[in-house]
């Protein structure tokens, strides 16, 4: 009976104990920092990686180190983009070189054909006969029109020799007049003071205007 009682108090004393341990437990202040593994951030609890575990990536916590993710490299995936090409300018076609006008030179020699006829010098008649036999024709008229450029080009000078030789009759004529000395203007116009002195250049253009001028003195046949 005795044995049963020690027993029995044993067993009293051991809820006791367990009692008041439980008691004590519960009145502890519960812990709410960060647990193993973990570490405190900004705004909360970041779960720390464990050893051996992939961290590539893992951005930096504030207060503490940590790898800086790589930017991803995408160049090889992204395909170089093709430039427009350019259109080819089209070239516009030259144009070719034009012949003589024929019909042209052949008023231009009939009209000085005429006025060799017409003129009182003897030599600028010879030649314009010399000219013509070297072109195997007997008149202006007869020229081939592949010989057309060629003989105009002779027969130039021969009609520029008729100019200067009509330029001296006419300052021959106007001494007689009173015009004399309108003509002498004329002259100095030309920065001559005597028509044979005119270059071959001018002859045309002094011809021209004398003409004019001795009109108003004495009737010239066109």
């Amino acid at each position: 009976m005795i044995a049963y009682l020690e027993k029995f108090l044993a067993l009293v004393e051991r809820f006791v104990v367990a009692h008041e341990l439980i008691a004590a437990n519960s009145a502890k202040p519960k812990y709410e920092g960060p647990l193993a593994g973990e570490q405190l951030v900004s705004g909360g609890v970041k779960e720390l990686p464990v050893e051996g575990e992939d961290v590539i990536g893992a951005k930096a916590v504030k207060g503490g180190v940590g790898p800086k993710p790589e930017p991803e490299d995408d160049l090889d995936d992204e395909e170089p983009e093709e430039k427009p090409k350019r259109k080819p300018r089209q070239t516009k076609p030259k144009d070719e070189p034009k012949g003589p006008d024929v019909a042209k030179l052949r008023e231009e020699i009939k009209t000085k054909a005429q006025a060799i006829g017409v003129g009182d010098s003897d030599d600028v008649a010879d030649a314009l006969e010399a000219l013509l036999d070297k072109f195997n024709s007997r008149t202006v008229t007869k020229i081939k029109d592949e010989q057309v450029p060629d003989f105009a080009e002779g027969l130039q000078p021969i009609y520029i020799d008729l100019l200067h030789f009509e330029n001296g009759q006419m300052a021959t004529a106007m001494k007689k007049t009173e015009g004399a000395d309108e003509f002498n203007d004329l002259l100095d116009k030309y920065d001559v003071s005597k028509v044979k002195e005119l270059p071959d250049a001018d002859v045309e253009a002094f011809h021209s205007e004398a003409k004019k001028l001795v009109s108003k003195y004495y009737d010239i046949e066109d």
